[in-house]
């Protein structure tokens, strides 16, 4: 395992760490979602490398800063773009010879469909996990104002109580993002540069979105399973043998 740190400007750098398998010539790029590590939430990402390590390399990233206390600091989905475009042009200068499949969970599969077009093109695949499907703000403000010591600041900087007790420190650019990028149209955008396969989660408690908008994407996979916004438990087990046979189709 190596570590590593891209600086991207005076103001944004991204930490993650690869994982090599020297027999392939494939890399996951697992792409978190809100606020949460690289490993994925309840280590989604993780588990799941577990049954794809022996065929594929992998890079855990994070979109957020952490302090010593644990509470994290997050940026704008723009810039988590960027953040994911300096990893993926780092594999590529590195190792041209990787095919590189993104991975992303929640919010993290919306980041990857803000790649710019000469980046997607130089991609094998997105796999998207319940990500959202229309503009998520009116759900994510009510979700989490709900929590105690949660503050929804529209012009300044948010305070998010997580669930583990820490805070989420959110700037009002991230807001902005959310209320106007409009998720299922910038996937359908990116699909005609790249293959996407979208999982939607049929228990999804956090994404409640008609589905509707993203089953009609005829450049799309677009698959359901039973399962809940993480799949956890059994669901997981489902989650993991569908991606198992995407990439395995990616593989023939």
């Amino acid at each position: 395992m190596e570590k590593f740190t891209i600086d991207i400007n005076s103001n944004l750098k991204v930490e993650g760490e690869i994982h090599r398998v020297q027999s392939s010539n494939k890399i996951i790029v697992f792409s978190p979602g809100f606020g949460v590590k690289r490993y994925g939430y309840l280590n989604l990402f993780s588990e799941l490398y577990l049954e794809l390590k022996d065929q594929y390399s992998a890079i855990f990233m994070d979109y957020m800063q952490e302090d010593e206390e644990g509470n994290s600091y997050v940026v704008r989905l723009t810039e988590q773009a960027k953040m994911l475009e300096a990893v993926i042009t780092r594999v590529q200068n590195a190792n041209p010879e990787y095919d590189i499949t993104i991975i992303g969970h929640s919010q993290g599969g919306t980041v990857a469909t803000l790649l710019p077009i000469n980046i997607l093109q130089g991609i094998q695949q997105v796999i998207m996990i319940a990500s959202p499907i229309q503009p998520p703000y009116e759900r994510w403000s009510k979700y989490f104002s709900q929590r105690p010591e949660t503050v929804i600041d529209e012009n300044g900087i948010s305070r998010i109580k997580r669930s583990d007790g820490r805070i989420t420190y959110v700037p009002a650019e991230f807001i902005n993002d959310i209320r106007e990028i409009i998720p299922y149209i910038e996937c359908e955008r990116a699909s005609k540069y790249t293959k996407i396969a979208y999982i939607s989660a049929l228990e999804d408690e956090t994404v409640t979105d008609d589905r509707l908008p993203m089953k009609n994407i005829s450049t799309l996979e677009y698959y359901e399973l039973h399962g809940d916004h993480n799949f956890i438990e059994s669901s997981r087990l489902r989650l993991f043998q569908k991606v198992k046979e995407i990439t395995k189709e990616s593989l023939t």
